[in-house]
């Protein structure tokens, strides 16, 4: 059911796009149609349900808690293409850096171990899982009735700057093994920047059609933006969208979707942070130069955008332009240059009067394509966080 709901909204999108249509109760539609089904709800429930209890009562680990991260986890999966991000925090808090690799192993094999009973255990039940369990890079993977499960283990801290203070005296490329610590200050920060529960369904509505767009475009790995990333994107899009609305007329699906792509189309100048759950202080790395940036919200050691993440922006920038240009808006469309309230935005997107509008936009196809980023090994961590590895499409 899911998936063939999910080929109908990829095939509604299409033609919304195609016919230039600027209905906003359509793309709302779509946008709301991804959510979840009652089925897979209730499917993903049970599944969750098994696992935690399981790493709850495990002999193994010290568990203290355990949160569902990614996609799931913020509201924003979509239906027929989704998987589980189950983060397990234990008691354990990591070692000095100079062993942190060792006990990150040592760790993983042993979650490796438990997820191998979890799936002789759930094959008893009334569940059933096929597949074999993968050990990744930072998660173990399963599958428990069809459903891609990626677990992640996390040492909990006393708060989260306890945590910022332990990734401070680690190595920039040895930080990025402690990033799924930080999945309750993602999930706590999209609350907080949008308090307003209407808002925010609006919001997730946004970010799963701009997750469906990206997955239209088939794009290779290595320039597909994350699902992290097209979260943050997209909250920074309705942002600026709320600049030209008033709190009687917040922005729609529509003006979020159209400005996320033009977000996208000015990626050469984008620097974008956050700063709901940390102060940025002479303390974390410098990435003020870096372009794009969007700084992790819930980790300030972490450029999301960086070309660890994307590769090279030109193919994504190509398609937001074609995007626009078949949606019939131009360049006099693309508005100055703002910042969002409790955002630091930096976006030069206007053009000069004596430019003609389509040779602009084609020009700055260009310069966003032969961008390049001052990699400064010193300053720049590792731009790799858990969801980024382990994505839902």
């Amino acid at each position: 059911m899911g998936d063939a709901n999910y080929e109908n909204q990829v095939n509604t999108l299409k033609s919304l796009i195609e016919q230039g249509s600027t209905n906003a109760d359509a793309f709302l539609q779509v946008g709301n149609h991804l959510r979840l089904s009652t089925d897979e709800e209730r499917r993903i429930g049970g599944t969750i349900s098994t696992v935690d209890a399981y790493f709850r009562n495990s002999n193994t680990f010290a568990v203290v808690d355990v949160v569902i991260g990614g996609s799931y986890g913020k509201g924003t999966a979509l239906t027929g293409h989704h998987d589980l991000d189950v983060i397990v925090f234990i008691h354990e808090t990591s070692p000095p850096e100079s062993s942190l690799k060792g006990y990150k192993d040592a760790t993983l094999d042993d979650l490796v171990m438990s997820c191998k009973n979890l799936a002789l255990k759930v094959r008893k039940s009334r569940y059933t899982a096929t597949g074999e369990v993968i050990k990744k890079l930072k998660a173990v993977s399963l599958k428990i009735t069809d459903l891609k499960v990626d677990i992640l283990l996390a040492p909990q801290f006393a708060d989260k700057h306890s945590l910022y203070r332990h990734l401070l005296s680690l190595p920039p490329r040895k930080r990025n093994l402690l990033s799924a610590a930080t999945c309750r200050i993602q999930k706590s920060f999209f609350d907080r920047v949008i308090p307003d529960p209407a808002q925010r369904d609006t919001l997730r509505a946004a970010t799963r059609l701009a997750k469906l767009w990206r997955n239209i475009q088939s794009l290779p790995h290595k320039v597909n933006p994350g699902s992290y990333l097209i979260e943050l994107l997209t909250l920074h899009a309705y942002q600026l969208s709320s600049l030209s609305s008033s709190s009687h007329n917040p922005p729609s699906v529509y003006q979020i979707f159209v400005e996320f792509l033009l977000v996208i189309l000015s990626h050469s100048t984008l620097s974008v942070t956050w700063e709901e759950e940390y102060n940025v202080s002479p303390d974390y790395p410098r990435m003020s130069d870096q372009r794009p940036l969007v700084r992790d919200p819930a980790n300030p050691f972490n450029n999301v955008a960086h070309r660890r993440c994307v590769a090279d922006w030109g193919p994504v920038a190509e398609r937001a332009l074609l995007t626009l240009v078949h949606m019939n808006l131009h360049p006099d469309f693309i508005p100055r240059t703002t910042a969002a309230t409790n955002t630091t935005t930096t976006s030069n997107r206007h053009d000069d009067d004596d430019d003609d509008d389509e040779d602009y936009l084609f020009r700055l196809v260009d310069e966003m394509a032969s961008n390049n980023i001052d990699d400064d090994e010193d300053d720049i961590d590792i731009a790799v966080d858990y969801e980024y590895d382990y994505d839902d499409y």
